[in-house]
Formats: C-alpha cells, structure tokens, sequence
C-alpha cells in the first residue's frame, strides 16, 4: 500500500512539473494571447446592446496573426463610405467575426475583395461594399444593426452573413439583454445568462484565460481530432444541437432582415457559412443548420448561396482557416468574395437600378 501511495505521489508530482515546465517554455517561447478584442473596440449602442467604437484605431492580435483595425467615423471596419455617383450599387455586409474580418488587416475581408471585383467586372459602376460586421453578433443582432444602421447606409444589396457554429445559439440572448462595456472592454450585466454559469465552467474558462499551456492545448484539440477523423461534425460541439423553437426563431429572423431591406429599397441575399470542421474534413454530412437558411430563403424570396462545396474544392482548404482560431485566413475571405461575386452578377442584382 505505501509503494502505491509513492508510486501515486511520483506520478502526480511528475505531471505537476511536467505541466509547469511546458507552461513556463510556452510563457518565454510562445506566449498565448488572451484579451479576445483590444480595449475601447466597443462602444455601448442602444439599438445593439454594443458596436464598434467610430474613429478607434488599433491592434487585434492572437498567437496565429496579427492584423490592425480601422474604424470608420460611421462606426464600420474600413474606411467611411464616400458619396456614390451614378450609376451606383451599394452593398452593406452583415454578419459576426467572420465577416468583420478576425485574423485579417481591413483590406483583406471579403467585403474590400468583393468590392474589388465588382467594380472590376462593372468598371461603368459605382461600387461600394460596406463591412457591417461585428464580432459576436448573432442573427438578431444584424436585425437590429440593419433596422438602425440601414436607412443612413441606403445600401442596394443586404448580404446577411449566417454561421452554424453559433448563430442559432446567440439568438437566444440578444446583445441588448446582456452586454455592457466597462473599462472599454465588452461584459456581461450582471443576472444574464453567460453570469450564471456553473462553477466548473466558470474555473475552465478562468483556466483558459490564464495558463498559456490550457489556451494552447483547448485551441488546438479540436482542429487535430478533426483532421484525424476522431470526431464528426455533428452535436453541440459545431452549434448543431439546436432545437426545433431555435430553428424557427432564426428562420423567422432572417426574413425579418429580408424584410426590413425591402422596407428601404434594397434586395437580400442569404451567405451561409460553416466552421472549419466542415470543410477540412475528408466526410462531409450536409448540416442541419443549413435547413434554417434554406427555409428562410423559400419563405422571404430571396436567393441563398452555401459556400462550403466551394470552400471544399479549393486545393488549398486547409489554408482558408486559421487551425487553432476557426475564422477565415485572408485566402479564405478572398474565395467567399468569389463566390458572392458569382451569384450577384448571377441574380443580376449589380444591374439593378438604386431606388
């Protein structure tokens, strides 16, 4: 018994320091980067719950990139929309991180590389693309984005950026209901539901936000136990375990965005987006989420493209995502703009006339 009990005390003792030293070699050689979003990004909006500060300048940076920010006076990514001659088409981007551009500099985001090809396909036009998107923001948010921001912006094209991962998830706690900003950084009011986690939840989140190692590791898992097929890309795990009220909430807001677009003149087109598990990986099952926009689309009369067939036949798919991250490279923001590029001069929305 008391050669168990050493045998026990060595083994816990050589992973403690075992744990220590790869924490203090990450710590010196390749420090992790904790803070999500640089201070004073955000500003407290009353239509949103939060948006980005107009005017902020800054750095956002990860252990994968590092990318500047630019906000406009307007209060998007990029610089401020100039006045349009005509004629003229205008496209204002909705969407979260993924359309904001995380990991890329502001030039590289699809919505700069959609304008670029645009323009180049309809020299005769006036093209301006605006990136309305904001990090965290889910469907409802875009709604109540597109219903404040929309009638100043006068865009002729709402492109609603959709992810599976987490929108149908996100729209269940609007930002209105639970951000505020303290010390220029976002926060949850207290009382919310992401204040009411659990106590092991609350200590892994802790962990991950402070050990180098544990930040690392979480990171990493993931997009290693997918490339190995050890997991699919079903469950809670890829924001699929969603309910049948879920659904139809987000279907429901999403034509409500279709239909606030109309209410200013413009057309709508749906932009469905996946994480990295489905395109990377050498099995693909269609996923459920996917059902939502569809669904969408047949009830508002709108178009709708999925980009994941395409993201998947590109030679380079393993290069779209950053691994450790999940959001797009700017090689990946340069094929979705493509692909955007594609169905608007497919649905002829370009020719149209602005209202």
């Amino acid at each position: 018994m008391k050669k168990l009990a050493k045998l026990a005390l060595l083994v816990v003792a050589g992973t403690l320091v075992g744990l220590s030293l790869g924490e203090l070699m990450l710590r010196v050689m390749a420090p992790q980067v904790f803070p999500i979003h640089p201070p004073g990004i955000y500003v407290a909006d009353p239509a949103v719950g939060y948006a980005l500060t107009p005017g902020f300048r800054g750095e956002l940076r990860r252990s994968e990139f590092r990318d500047t920010i630019q906000i406009s006076d307007f209060g998007f990514r990029g610089a401020d929309p100039h006045p349009l001659a005509e004629p003229s088409f205008r496209v204002f981007v909705l969407g979260d991180s993924q359309a904001f551009g995380f990991g890329v500099d502001g030039d590289e985001t699809f919505s700069v590389q959609l304008e670029r090809l645009l323009h180049a396909r309809n020299s005769d036009i006036d093209v301006q693309v605006i990136n309305g998107g904001v990090p965290g923001y889910g469907t409802a948010d875009q709604l109540a984005m597109l219903r404040s921001r929309g009638p100043a912006v006068e865009p002729d094209l709402v492109v609603v950026q959709f992810l599976s991962v987490n929108d149908l998830i996100e729209n269940l706690t609007p930002a209105a209901t639970w951000a505020r900003i303290e010390d220029g950084m976002l926060a949850s009011r207290e009382g919310t539901v992401s204040t009411r986690l659990s106590f092991t939840r609350r200590a892994e989140m802790w962990i991950k936000r402070h050990s180098h190692l544990a930040s690392l590791v979480s990171n990493s898992a993931g997009y290693w136990m997918v490339r190995l097929g050890l997991v699919g890309q079903q469950g809670s795990m890829w924001g699929e375990d969603f309910s049948e009220e879920q659904a139809e909430l987000g279907t429901d807001l999403l034509v409500e965005i279709a239909a606030a677009a109309d209410s200013f003149g413009a057309q709508t087109l749906y932009l469905y987006t996946t994480g990295q598990a489905s395109v990377i990986q050498e099995q693909y099952d269609v996923l459920p989420s996917r059902a939502v926009v569809a669904a969408a689309a047949e009830r508002a009369g709108v178009p709708w493209v999925d980009v994941t067939e395409r993201l998947r036949a590109e030679p380079n798919r393993h290069t779209l995502y950053y691994p450790r991250n999940g959001h797009w490279t700017a090689e990946g923001h340069r094929v979705v703009a493509e692909i955007v590029a594609a169905e608007i001069e497919r649905t002829g929305f370009a020719e149209r006339p602005a209202p």
